[in-house]
């Protein structure tokens, strides 16, 4: 988990050097191409000239420069640049928006072989405005994904770290009683350690694709749930545990506690059959499960009230 957590952190940071120096490049990119321009004798306005001055030094340059100078850079060119640079806009934001999204906004594409000049600039500033916006509000949407994942991968580590220093502690005293406390610590890491992954996983399939206000606003109004999700993912693996130490559970793929030792305690009195093994590994897949799908547990509490509910009226 420290690993997939320095990889995800590295990859956010490289992605944010790759943006820079992304934006560095078109920025210089957009100064030649209006250079050659006014070498024809455009006129260009005094603040897209100012913008123009520091092309040389290497310091950041932010989205709203960027778009000053395309825009500027737009209304300067001619009927058949501006095709291009529509077929263009269009093919990136058919790669950057949902198709649905995307399916809304063709809708009002102009023709290009017919249209106008007017028509083809307003529609290049559009396109233009989108496709800079993107630029703008990806990169916070990605910085605030990483933000939580680096969160909730360090509480993480910090319960696992918290569970191994109580372990190692405990393996000091006699194996009948550590064994209870250590399954237990076991069963609990494992739910915390399902929990986090499935909210990972969950934060990281959302479409980049979708417009990244939402996103954004989906992301950090979810954030309390999604930090406090490794100690959801312990509960819910020490009710699971619970249900299947008390029989109301079971079958060939739970664990199997008609022994009254314990299979990490069993384990801890040099116990290691097969069988001990086998009962500790569906003990931990079964918690880390329970931590994983958050509906699995309240799901099995839901078809066990009505039968608490049954149950004193049946006895006489």
């Amino acid at each position: 988990m420290a690993a997939m957590t320095r990889a995800a952190f590295a990859c956010g940071e490289k992605a944010m050097s790759v943006n820079n120096e992304f934006q560095t490049q078109l920025f210089k990119q957009y100064v030649c191409e209006l250079m050659r321009l006014r070498s024809k004798g455009a006129n260009l306005a005094a603040d897209v000239q100012e913008l123009m001055k520091p092309a040389e030094s290497d310091r950041k340059v932010d989205v709203p420069e960027l778009y000053l100078l395309e825009s500027a850079l737009l209304e300067h060119l001619g009927s058949q640049d501006l095709k291009l640079r529509v077929a263009g806009y269009r093919d990136m934001l058919s790669n950057l928006l949902t198709p649905t999204s995307f399916a809304c906004i063709a809708a009002q594409f102009v023709n290009l072989e017919t249209a106008k000049h007017e028509e083809l600039l307003s529609e290049a500033q559009h396109l233009a405005s989108r496709v800079h916006r993107r630029y703008a509000a990806v990169p916070t949407v990605e910085r605030l994904r990483a933000r939580l994942a680096k969160r909730i991968s360090l509480s993480l580590i910090a319960i696992s770290l918290l569970f191994a220093a109580t372990i190692v502690g405990l393996c000091f005293l006699r194996a009948d009683e550590a064994g209870n406390f250590v399954t237990l610590s076991l069963t609990m890491l494992a739910g915390a350690a399902g929990a986090s992954v499935s909210t990972l996983t969950r934060l990281y399939s959302i479409d980049p694709r979708h417009e990244p206000g939402n996103t954004w606003l989906s992301i950090e109004s979810g954030k309390g749930t999604v930090l406090i999700a490794p100690l959801l993912g312990m509960v819910f693996a020490i009710v699971m545990y619970l249900l299947m130490r008390g029989g109301l559970v079971g079958g060939h793929a739970f664990p199997d506690f008609s022994n009254p030792v314990s299979p990490v305690e069993a384990l801890l009195r040099n116990d290691d059959s097969a069988r001990n093994l086998a009962n500790l590994a569906k003990l931990l897949i079964w918690a880390f499960i329970s931590g994983w799908t958050e509906r699995l547990v309240p799901d099995v509490l839901d078809r066990l009230a009505p039968q608490a509910r049954n149950e004193p009226s049946k006895s006489p």
